[in-house]
């Protein structure tokens, strides 16, 4: 028999032998998001923090200036715009000259 419960299952109270998941989680660690997913109180905190930060914001402006004149649909744009997520691609490379410019300006 099991000594822990699913995430679920400790949420709901029906786990069988403990309280607690797997990773030792009990009640009062879990929390639920926005879309449902059941996460610690800890993971939470740390995305609240992540979502707020200057930096990240920044970030993400650069990301869509950068990216606001490609079309989708020309191929070479396309491969452009893919390559956001791939480390010293060329989009990669100006969102960063454009972070930098909105860093200096904003301080």
């Amino acid at each position: 028999m099991l000594e822990y419960g699913t995430r679920k299952e400790v949420m709901k109270g029906t786990a069988l032998m403990t309280c607690k998941t797997k990773g030792t989680l009990m009640r009062a660690d879990l929390n639920k998001r926005k879309n449902g997913k059941i996460v610690s109180h800890k993971k939470s905190a740390s995305a609240k923090k992540h979502n707020n930060n200057k930096t990240f914001l920044l970030m993400n402006e650069a990301r869509l200036i950068v990216s606001k004149g490609r079309d989708e649909d020309n191929a070479a744009d396309k491969k452009y715009l893919a390559g956001l997520f791939t480390k010293g691609s060329a989009i990669n490379r100006d969102r960063s000259k454009v972070y930098q410019q909105l860093k200096a300006e904003r301080g």
